[in-house]
């Protein structure tokens, strides 16, 4: 594997280099500044980076700014990105993940602990292969956890998984994971083409994240037509309110298919869920419980509307 690691120490980058070259044989190359960074990805177009290691003690705006031009790099869309920090600053971890990043590791970790997170990124590659244009004319399956692209607060499942691993107690105890879901998505999926599928999908999303200015929340779509997202600073979702706002934003946004018929797409919302007194791994359970109750309440709308229909009729 080929990962380029960059850090201002030339002391930490030779011996992080040393390490990953000795203890996992890995192609390292190395890069003190974010400008030697984008060259060394410029010159990298034959033999490109299979994953980064970028360390954030460089100045906000430096680090950041590499994170968005990695991501906006022809190739580079869905390639791992590992933050090592010290930094404790949270909004600067939230910036960071919003502008791309796939995990933080924070200082001082072990090389076992450094290994591990780098196995662990790296092994699922078909998730984090590049996105090209052609991509978006292949048939995928409703399951799969499409990239939502420029759209605010929006980031990667896996992303998300990792940022909420990262979050305090403290951090917790004022957060709500929540979900919502499209309505008729076995329909959509079957009736339109892939890349009008993953438009109505990136539209939603739009819709989602403009409801959402207001609040500290990072989102992400998890496949079957169902977003997550976990809100902070002890803002909980009223999630009715919020399905009810963004259906009226879809309302009004003349969604359409290739042959440009309007297309009547909806959401449902399920329960926010508290995460007090939550970490580690019961973290992530409430994302699933997040995802199963938007996927109930699309079930429950569907049971609804077709009860309405039938009413006192008889066959």
């Amino acid at each position: 594997m080929r990962i380029l690691a960059v850090d201002k120490d030339p002391i930490v980058l030779e011996t992080l280099v040393q390490l990953l070259l000795q203890t996992a044989g890995y192609d390292v190359i190395a890069a003190l500044t974010p400008d030697a960074a984008l060259e060394a990805i410029a010159q990298s177009k034959a033999n490109p980076f299979d994953c980064f290691l970028i360390d954030c003690t460089f100045a906000e705006v430096g680090s950041i700014a590499l994170l968005e031009d990695i991501r906006q790099h022809d190739g580079y869309a869905q390639t791992p990105v590992l933050i090592l920090t010290a930094l404790t600053d949270k909004p600067y971890i939230d910036a960071a993940f919003a502008a791309g990043t796939t995990d933080c590791l924070t200082k001082p970790f072990t090389v076992s602990t450094l290994l591990g997170r780098l196995a662990t990124m790296t092994a699922p590659a078909a998730r984090f292969a590049p996105v090209s244009a052609p991509a978006f004319d292949a048939p995928v399956p409703l399951s799969a956890t499409l990239k939502i692209f420029d759209t605010d607060r929006f980031i990667e499942l896996k992303a998300l998984e990792n940022y909420a691993k990262q979050l305090s107690r403290g951090t917790l105890y004022g957060s709500s994971a929540f979900g919502f879901a499209i309505r008729d998505i076995e329909m959509y999926h079957s009736a339109l083409s892939p890349f009008d599928f993953h438009c109505m999908i990136n539209d939603v999303a739009d819709a989602i994240s403009a409801d959402m200015q207001h609040c500290q929340s990072l989102l992400s779509y998890a496949g079957d037509g169902i977003f997550v997202g976990i809100a902070e600073h002890n803002w909980r979702p009223q999630t009715e309110r919020v399905m009810n706002h963004v259906n009226a934003r879809l309302a009004g946004s003349d969604i359409t298919d290739g042959d440009g018929t309007v297309l009547d797409v909806r959401i449902s919302a399920g329960h926010a869920l508290r995460l007090t007194w939550k970490s580690g791994c019961s973290v992530l359970d409430a994302l699933t419980q997040a995802r199963q109750s938007a996927a109930t309440a699309r079930v429950a709308y569907g049971k609804l509307r077709d009860g309405f229909w039938f009413m006192d009729r008889s066959a």
